[in-house]
């Protein structure tokens, strides 16, 4: 049987495709059904799929890593400017979910998570815990600040001396914690995507 080969490629949406003929029917089936084929009047081929990445580094993965900086810079704005550090972390919350909730459209539907899913969820914790952390630092703050004009009273100076303390010890750890977790997380997650689908790599759910 006379064979023509060839390649094309084929035009999708986020994937490269590549359209291949098998040089060698026969064998090819054969090793496919395992055993000898008798093939006439048949056309065979290959279809390559690799996902393109570009549109997902660009549009989703660059913009939330920088929102995400955002809100680990924030720790570092003193306490005392409540409306642009309180500012900071709800916009860069509430630009989390727009970012997330507009591309999604574009990502694969499946039944399983996937690795964006996993992006999606390590951003979303580095923004709240932010959020989260700010509040309790104000909440140890401001209570202390009001309890003193209310009372006017030198006697809980002890309990005022703790609350100022662990307020003072939650920005320290915080300084340290968000940015070095948003760090680990960074190297694990791109580590488990570099890797090839054959070895067990998340690549192929982005």
């Amino acid at each position: 049987m006379e064979e023509s080969t060839g390649e094309w490629a084929v035009a999708m949406r986020n994937w490269d495709v590549r359209l291949r003929t098998e040089e060698d029917l026969d064998s090819y089936l054969s090793r496919d059904f395992g055993k000898e084929v008798e093939v006439s009047g048949a056309v065979g081929f290959v279809l390559h799929f690799r996902r393109v990445y570009t549109y997902h580094l660009m549009q989703t993965f660059l913009p939330s890593i920088l929102i995400s900086l955002s809100s680990v810079v924030s720790v570092f704005i003193s306490p005392s400017l409540v409306p642009g550090r309180m500012g900071l972390c709800i916009t860069a919350f509430l630009s989390m979910i727009s970012l997330f909730n507009g591309g999604r459209s574009g990502w694969p539907v499946t039944a399983r998570l996937k690795a964006i899913d996993y992006w999606c969820g390590g951003c979303y914790l580095t923004v709240f815990a932010a959020l989260i952390e700010y509040c309790l630092v104000l909440y140890l703050t401001r209570e202390q600040r009001e309890e003193e004009r209310r009372r006017g009273d030198k006697r809980s100076g002890g309990c005022k001396t703790f609350r100022l303390a662990l307020a003072a010890r939650v920005e320290s750890w915080s300084k340290v914690v968000l940015p070095v977790g948003f760090l680990l997380f960074n190297v694990a997650f791109w580590a488990t995507v570099g890797r090839s689908p054959g070895e067990g790599g998340a690549g192929d759910g982005i």
